[in-house]
């Protein structure tokens, strides 16, 4: 009974709701022969779902916060920059666009350290949604200072 409860719970709560409306209602376009915009409801559907579960959002965040790790022992006189650690690519861009060296100190990760996934890390969930807009946000503000500047 409780495997049941937590296989139905993330499709009752938000983003789950949402998702499996947006595929009922792309399968119900494809069978009144809407096929183009039912597909296309579909694929919204899914990738909304795979936005919503941990292995797509450990794997958008682990992009950005692989190459950090908390400073042993920062000495001398150095600036030292603490935020996230998936936001230290971007904030470390435009300090060194702004001319002041910094030693980067991330004060969090998000994203988990789980390897074997289990059938239930496919199931979406809100947390999973916010981790994939908080790294989508990162690679598109990154792409944005690479090509503008900060």
């Amino acid at each position: 009974m409780f495997a049941l409860k937590k296989t139905i719970t993330p499709f009752i709560l938000p983003p789950g709701i949402f998702i499996l409306a947006i595929v009922l209602v792309s399968l119900l376009m494809v069978y009144r022969r809407r096929w183009k915009l039912g597909l296309a409801n579909l694929i919204v559907g899914l990738m909304l779902w795979a936005l919503s579960t941990v292995p797509l959002a450990n794997f958008l965040i682990q992009g950005l916060e692989s190459g950090y790790s908390i400073p042993a022992n920062p000495s001398g006189d150095v600036i030292i920059l603490l935020t996230a650690a998936y936001h230290l690519t971007r904030a470390r861009m435009a300090f060194d666009a702004a001319g002041m060296p910094v030693t980067p100190f991330p004060a969090y990760f998000l994203g988990s350290r789980i390897i074997p996934y289990a059938w239930r890390h496919l199931l979406p969930r809100a947390v999973n949604l916010h981790t994939s807009a908080n790294a989508l946000h990162e690679y598109i503000g990154i792409l944005y200072y690479r090509l503008v500047g900060p």
